[in-house]
């Protein structure tokens, strides 16, 4: 597939163009968007007829605009507002931010990959010779490999968009609910010097329309998935997520 970048250029006008609907510097005009929206829907099916994929950089972020695309490789995730927007824009597309350098990881590297799993938003790779982008030190590729099993989990989420699907009673973390291809997942995180977590989902059993699940939880730089207690109290299911360095990354396998 492709990657298109530099997507601030729609915010540009056509002077030379009249679209029917801009007006720009006192006179009729075209809006790139539009001319980006004609564009997309000619290469868009052409692409996905030919199995393949279409990645933006989207500096404009603006739903309308990601009609035909099937992700997003953000630029700006190293402000908030950028990534909260992209995540909402993704919420069911693969998202991926763009980290600059090591830099933007510290001080604390559990704090930088929590806030990504609390989004729904993969944080790119360290790669020798990236461009502008975070390389590779033991340090950066440790800390990317305690998350990557956690990371791995959210393949193919999608948000759950139900009210209090998703609770921690006692509001000493955060958590998110997300589907996958195999289940469920729910990011715990910034949980500080907590060793367990409440959490509730809300309904669940109406939503994972099943009991028969298979519960554990992934720590950052554990290397094996622990048990997580739970109960059903009604349609409603508690677990009790034991967590390591603030965070952990519960699955909730159905069965076939």
């Amino acid at each position: 597939g492709i990657c298109i970048d530099r997507m601030d250029w729609l915010r540009i006008y056509n002077l030379d163009r009249d679209d029917g609907v801009s007006w720009f510097d006192d006179k009729p005009s075209r809006s790139l968007r539009v001319s980006w929206r004609d564009l997309m829907d000619r290469l868009g099916p052409l692409m996905h007829a030919a199995d393949k994929t279409i990645f933006c950089n989207n500096h404009d972020k603006r739903i309308e605009i990601l009609r035909h695309a099937d992700g997003i490789y953000d630029e700006f995730t190293n402000s908030g507002r950028a990534l909260n927007t992209i995540a909402m824009l993704g919420v069911t597309k693969p998202v991926m931010g763009w980290t600059n350098h090591a830099d933007e990881m510290k001080p604390d590297a559990d704090a930088f990959f929590q806030k990504y799993l609390y989004m729904g938003v993969f944080p790119m790779a360290p790669f020798p010779g990236n461009d502008h982008s975070i390389r590779p030190t033991p340090w950066v590729e440790l800390a990317h490999l305690d998350y990557g099993p956690l990371m791995k989990l959210m393949r193919h989420k999608q948000w759950v968009l139900r009210p209090h699907c998703v609770e921690t009673p006692d509001g000493n973390a955060k958590a998110n609910l997300f589907r996958v291809a195999d289940g469920f997942v729910v990011p715990v995180v910034y949980a500080d010097d907590s060793t367990e977590i409440r959490v509730k989902l809300g309904r669940f059993a109406s939503v994972a329309q099943t009991r028969d699940l298979t519960i554990q939880a992934v720590q950052p730089g554990v290397k094996n998935p622990v048990e997580v207690n739970h109960r059903w109290v009604g349609d409603d299911l508690e677990l009790t997520v034991p967590v390591h360095r603030g965070c952990a990354m519960v699955h909730l396998g159905i069965g076939s």
